[in-house]
């Protein structure tokens, strides 16, 4: 079970908008904690808007996408779902959790 949610945790962290939320993860950890890091997801997330905003910009120059504002909403939606699984598997691996 741990082999297969630590191989979880890098392909949540490999994803390409992900980078920035896992920045603010990883400050906010330094500030409280790895548990009570899990009060402030909500906060992390919108701390990552404007850097993810960036991201989507340049891929928008590029191509890459044409559409903004889903970008934004499957982002968000994903972005979450990620960075709570992301924060519960780093606990458990820890031994926190």
């Amino acid at each position: 079970m741990i082999e297969t949610n630590i191989k979880t945790l890098s392909e949540i962290a490999e994803r390409y908008y992900f980078s920035k939320i896992k920045e603010g993860f990883e400050r906010k950890i330094c500030e409280v904690g790895e548990i009570y890091v899990l009060n402030y997801l909500t906060k992390i997330m919108e701390d990552a808007k404007p850097e993810v905003e960036k991201l989507i910009q340049q891929r928008i120059k590029k191509s890459i996408i044409s559409n903004a504002e889903q970008a934004r909403k499957t982002i968000a939606g994903n972005g979450f779902q990620g960075l709570v699984a992301y924060s519960l598997i780093r606990l458990q691996v820890l031994k926190l959790f």
